[in-house]
């Protein structure tokens, strides 16, 4: 069985449309809510969005698609992690798509990522993204890529690349959201000074370096479309924007 899940706190803006990409290449989608941040930090700035919010972005998806209440705090993103694989696992998957709520998946890609993860001897898939910039008219790219196909039953811990890219919208949200990411991420105490004042905020193409952590790791590019990103989110209310939230 193949299913996916997605951890969350927050992901109003990309939510629907992450599950959208994705729903129809599995068995089961699994989402783990909690009120409580697990992404590394806790912060006295209040969640942008509240649950009732989330749940009305899923509501409409069909019987495939699982709510998880998490009340109790998770000491950090790897427990809450951890609890979706097991609670998959449990319901008898092998086969395991993680999903954040500001991903989108080409089906194309998935379809191939999913092929390739029949290979019996290897534990988890990493692949690469590319991370749109204030728009879904400029993104960065970079060689990194997080871990987005688990195969639980394999032990021995073993690793491959997919091909393809992610679409992450990460970045293409608005200002409010990103401060509250800002606050409550793993690599806060990395966030290079004045970031969000200095770099997010002012942003205007031309601009490089913008990474929040890295140094010359990040530059927008204009990105253009075959029509496969506008298939996927051109009925997005972002769609078309030159700088999201102004």
């Amino acid at each position: 069985m193949i299913s996916a899940y997605c951890i969350l706190h927050y992901g109003v803006e990309w939510l629907r449309w992450s599950i959208r990409s994705v729903i129809d290449q599995v068995d089961e989608f699994h989402i783990f809510y909690t009120p409580i941040p697990s992404h590394g930090f806790a912060t006295n700035y209040p969640n942008p969005e509240t649950r009732e919010q989330l749940y009305a972005e899923v509501m409409d998806f069909d019987e495939r698609l699982y709510w998880h209440d998490c009340p109790d705090r998770f000491e950090h993103e790897g427990y809450h992690r951890e609890f979706a694989v097991k609670t998959c696992v449990d319901r008898g998957a092998d086969t395991i798509v993680v999903v954040d709520a500001d991903e989108i998946w080409a089906p194309g890609v998935l379809k191939v990522a999913l092929e390739m993860s029949t290979r019996p001897d290897v534990h988890s898939f990493r692949i690469n993204m590319m991370h749109f910039w204030r728009s879904l008219k400029w993104v960065c790219y970079d060689s990194s890529g997080p871990t987005r196909i688990i195969k639980p039953h394999v032990h021995d811990m073993s690793e491959g690349f997919l091909s393809g890219r992610v679409y992450h919208m990460g970045y293409a949200q608005t200002p409010e959201i990103i401060f509250y990411k800002m606050q409550i991420h793993g690599h806060f105490s990395e966030w290079r000074r004045d970031w969000y004042d200095k770099i997010f905020l002012p942003w205007h193409p031309g601009m490089r370096d913008v990474h929040p952590t890295s140094i010359d790791f990040w530059t927008p590019v204009r990105f253009e479309d075959n029509g496969t990103l506008e298939k996927l989110v051109g009925d997005h209310p972002y769609w078309g924007k030159d700088i999201i939230g102004e």
